[in-house]
């Protein structure tokens, strides 16, 4: 990764791509995306970089407050669609 995009550039990448506080899916979409963004399709592309063996780790650390409301307002809206 880091031959390909600098530490700020990878944080912006993931950053704009991360799901809402409390979601339960969508982390694994955004480092597939890190990763396809770095990956070259032909040694020659890049030089030969992008072409080694990558793992990204995603780590995000929430607030727990920031997840409860998130999931009350998902509770809200799901009763509204059933009334």
């Amino acid at each position: 990764v880091w031959e390909c995009m600098s530490a700020q550039q990878a944080v912006n990448f993931v950053r704009a791509r991360l799901p809402s506080p409390g979601a339960k899916k969508g982390l694994v979409s955004v480092l597939a995306d890190l990763l396809d963004a770095c990956c070259a399709n032909h040694p020659k592309q890049r030089g030969g970089l992008g072409c080694d063996n990558m793992t990204a780790i995603l780590i995000r650390f929430e607030d727990p407050e920031v997840v409860a409301a998130a999931g009350t307002e998902e509770t809200d809206e799901a009763e509204k669609t059933v009334s």
